[in-house]
């Protein structure tokens, strides 16, 4: 366990697509004859989460949101999207974006979500109802906002969402979407066909005959015109505002989810089994597109001549009509990244720069991504289980703040567990469900070495030592006895769980390279143990501390982590794409293809076989059968 100094540049970035070496898992050993090397690049593309709408506020910036509240945000036409963080964890169903600073969301479990900062923080509305679930918004201006949800719920504000009130509910029926033509006339579509209009802006409602009993799922207007859309490929238009509607040839049967009008390309409808449809304004006959995606679509947008689509776990993009393509890889910025964690041979996560967090549940095979906040970067991560995990890192801008996160549902969603000014936290390690360390560094003109501990699943964290340089990296063996490393070839150990601790000497008792950091550490048990750090640096002790000894890697490219498994078989990564791995408990180290020359900074492994590795620009490594291995 360790973390390193390493810094990187941003790539496009989101799923991992493993790539399965044949006759290599976790019960086979690798020849060296028929499998070069057994570390693996993932390469990355987007497979993050079903998105369920979107919205742009105009030809450069919008959002698009999903599932487990997810928001994504893109100031540049949708060629890069970040995540934001939205602070829930609740289905985020519709999006409505007045400007570039200005956007609601709206989602299940009463989630109604509102912006001013162009997306940087998310605040919650408080509706009053929880039990709701809202499913559709829409504005007049910045201030008259209106929801819609089940149980015919219709919600308003008056002043930009600060307060809201319930304008009508019925149990009878499910609202799914709401639209305005102009400041007076509006529609709100739902369950069974159910139309809602109002021509006095809203202060009244009333049934309007909408000529199909399908489920209405979207609306849309352009001036007086306006279409609605829904199940069994239902198509219905109005040309006076919603007060008269007439049904439409539609050339599909599935669910029809979205539909908007575009004042360049005509109109456009999306659905379920990737279905696209589209009608020009003179002649409005829909008719079916070409669709480069197999997945279900729920949310649309076109602005400017450049339309949107998203779906499950897609992202579509078109241009002046110009055939729409498939954006989900490559529009996803992902940068360094510096930790990564397993629990088993499913659950893991990894964190790194920009607030960087991947998390998987298939072992690898897929990630999901979120980033924290942009101004963090995150350096180790840490899991008791697959669902209860820790991150440490540094937030804001020189000096730094430490920063502490913590979730209890897998990595789906983090909240701040501890915020320590002028401190930048590099590393972690918990020994149970309760209690835990922090190592970093605080006063950063002195590098001082600071440790916090944790003994309520780090609710609280406690300053326990201060008087010591910069540290990096940390392990425990056990509730007692624990290890940290860092500059200045910095080794020290606690035998009183982390309240006191000293310095142990490598080989002559003494600091022994004043211009050395030692970046990992690594103990099997109270006694067994080694570190690793800068010019291919490694030590190991049998006797817990007491005595060490340099082992030869053999190299002098920088180490920045290392992991044993147990007395013999270990892994050190390092600068350049190094892997070294030794069978002999560091006796003898020999390097493996990573088949990457870029820097290494994090490694986990849950047993012999199936380890993982993360570094610089995104790199994600596997390995199923431990990297090299020769027949006994």
């Amino acid at each position: 366990m360790k973390k390193s100094d390493s810094t990187g540049l941003v790539v496009a970035v989101l799923c991992i697509l493993c790539i399965v070496l044949p006759g290599c898992d976790r019960n086979t050993i690798c020849v060296d004859n028929l499998i070069k090397s057994g570390w693996t690049p993932q390469q990355a593309t987007f497979e993050g989460n079903r998105l369920f709408a979107v919205a742009m506020a105009d030809s450069m910036v919008g959002w698009a949101v999903g599932a487990d509240g997810v928001i994504l945000y893109s100031d540049d036409t949708g060629n890069e999207w970040q995540y934001q963080n939205s602070g829930v964890i609740a289905d985020l169903r519709s999006v409505a974006a007045f400007d570039a600073d200005t956007a609601w969301a709206v989602g299940l479990k009463g989630t109604v979500l509102r912006t001013t900062t162009g997306g940087e923080i998310w605040l919650p509305c408080f509706i009053g109802v929880p039990d709701h679930n809202f499913r559709g918004v829409a504005y007049l201006d910045a201030r008259n906002i209106w929801v819609v949800g089940d149980t015919g719920t219709i919600i308003t504000t008056t002043d930009g969402g600060r307060n809201w009130r319930t304008v009508r509910e019925s149990p009878d029926y499910n609202l799914a979407g709401i639209a305005f033509a102009d400041e007076s006339h509006g529609c709100a579509v739902g369950s069974n066909g159910r139309m809602l209009c109002t021509s006095d802006g809203g202060s009244s409602w009333h049934t309007v005959e909408s000529g199909t009993r399908q489920n209405l799922l979207s609306i849309c207007f352009d001036g007086l015109t306006g279409w609605a859309v829904g199940s069994g490929g239902a198509i219905i238009r109005t040309l006076d505002g919603g007060m008269t509607w007439d049904r439409y040839d539609s050339p599909v049967s599935e669910e029809l989810v979205d539909v908007v009008i575009s004042d360049r390309s005509g109109s456009w409808a999306v659905g379920k089994n990737r279905t696209i449809l589209a009608a020009s304004d003179d002649e409005p006959v829909w008719q079916v597109q070409p669709s480069p995606t197999t997945r279900d679509l729920y949310g649309l947008d076109v602005t400017g001549g450049t339309g949107w689509i998203v779906g499950a776990f897609t992202l579509l993009r078109t241009a002046d009509n110009d055939g729409w393509t498939d954006n989900s890889s490559g529009t996803f910025p992902l940068a360094t990244l510096d930790a990564v964690t397993f629990t088993d041979d499913f659950n893991g996560c990894a964190v790194g720069y920009g607030g960087c967090i991947l998390r998987t549940a298939d072992g690898g095979l897929s990630w999901s991504y979120q980033s924290f906040q942009k101004n963090s970067w995150f350096y180790d991560v840490h899991f008791i289980n697959k669902d209860t995990g820790w991150a440490v890192g540094s937030i804001g801008h020189f000096p730094y703040d430490g920063i502490i996160i913590g979730t209890c549902n897998g990595g789906r969603n983090w909240q701040i567990k501890a915020y320590v000014e002028n401190v930048t936290f590099r590393a972690l390690v918990f020994v149970d469900s309760t209690d835990g360390w922090a190592v970093g560094k605080a006063d950063h003109d002195t590098h001082r070495g600071v440790v916090y501990h944790t003994d309520d699943a780090g609710h609280s964290w406690h300053l326990q030592d201060s008087t010591l340089t910069g540290l990096t990296a940390i392990d425990f063996a056990g509730y007692l006895s624990g290890w940290a490393v860092g500059h200045n070839g910095l080794v020290v150990c606690s035998k009183d769980t982390g309240v006191h601790w000293s310095s142990q000497g490598l080989d002559t008792g003494r600091v022994i390279d004043p211009d050395l950091t030692l970046r990992a550490v690594s103990f099997i048990d109270e006694n067994n143990g080694w570190i690793a750090g800068d010019r291919g640096t490694i030590y190991t002790t049998h006797d817990g501390g007491i005595t060490w000894s340099e082992q030869s890697s053999e190299i002098s490219s920088d180490l920045s982590d290392l992991v044993f498994i147990d007395e013999r078989i270990g892994w050190a990564i390092g600068t350049g794409g190094l892997v070294i791995n030794t069978n002999d408990a560091g006796a003898t180290w020999a390097k493996q293809g990573s088949e990457t020359t870029r820097n290494l900074s994090g490694i986990a492994f849950i047993n012999a076989n199936q380890g993982w590795i993360v570094g610089e620009n995104g790199t994600i490594l596997r390995t199923g059968c431990g990297g090299n291995w020769t027949r006994p």
